[in-house]
């Protein structure tokens, strides 16, 4: 298999998960991975961006992009935080999927935030980050999807270099995939778009954010249980995240 095919085979493997599950689970679910929002991204926002925004007595409009935003995980929840702080802000939602982002829109609607969140459907291999644009930027769990090494590095310093001064990234990548029949506990073949080892983000998340302060860094391990072809497999991966920031202006003093 060719290394395209082997990626537009990862590709519909995850439009279909995601099709599946967004078919199944409503945001804010209990028990699904809907349910919350990452809580490192919102406590980014309310400790650190909007405490600076305030110390700082800016009243400009606040810029944020969601990379992957799916059906709104994080984009509703940020939405509502800002809403609910009574900031000015723009928060541009990106996803894949329209089927994705036709729900999304719906859930803006549901949850009076319309106004904030702006949808739009783009791959991330192809959607151009601009330059010290944005005050937050947040791609959980969608940074892997890019076809190939290559482009997953030139996302991620993307990010880097559309961060404002002073502006933060919040990053979530799946590394170490393995899945297993539950019953014949065997390994099942799987695909992803980009393959990553834990040491291998590592190494990209150091070289491409290299200008910017590290706030955290995590690694923890993630199980969920899972239907495929009429049979139970356990799915376990690392989930590798980080928080950061730009560096702000010089002083002119």
């Amino acid at each position: 298999m060719s290394d395209k095919q082997t990626f537009e085979k990862a590709r519909n493997e995850t439009i279909s998960y995601h099709k599946l599950y967004y078919s199944r689970h409503q945001l804010f679910e209990k028990d699904s991975w809907l349910a919350k929002p990452d809580s490192g991204l919102i406590q980014l926002l309310e400790k650190s961006l909007i405490a600076d925004y305030r110390r700082a007595g800016r009243n400009d409009t606040l810029c944020l992009l969601d990379l992957g935003s799916g059906v709104g995980r994080n984009a509703v929840p940020m939405a509502m935080t800002l809403q609910k702080e009574e900031l000015p802000a723009k928060l541009i939602a990106v996803d894949v999927l329209a089927e994705s982002i036709d729900i999304l829109t719906k859930n803006c609607t549901k949850y009076d935030v319309a106004e904030i969140i702006e949808p739009v459907v783009a791959d991330n291999d192809e959607f151009i980050i601009e330059a010290a644009s944005y005050d937050l930027i947040a791609a959980i769990s969608v940074v892997e999807h890019c076809a190939g090494k290559v482009k997953v590095l030139k996302l991620l310093k993307a990010i880097a270099k559309g961060l404002k001064p002073g502006g933060f990234a919040r990053i979530e990548m799946t590394t170490d995939r393995n899945v297993i029949d539950l019953k014949t506990k065997q390994a099942v073949p799987t695909y992803v778009e980009t393959p990553l080892s834990e040491s291998q983000v590592r190494e990209m998340f150091t070289e491409a954010f290299a200008e910017c302060q590290t706030i955290s860094l995590e690694v923890f391990p993630y199980k969920e249980v899972l239907d495929k072809d009429d049979r139970k497999i356990l799915w376990q991966s690392k989930q590798v995240s980080f928080s950061v920031r730009a560096k702000e202006k010089e002083s002119t003093k």
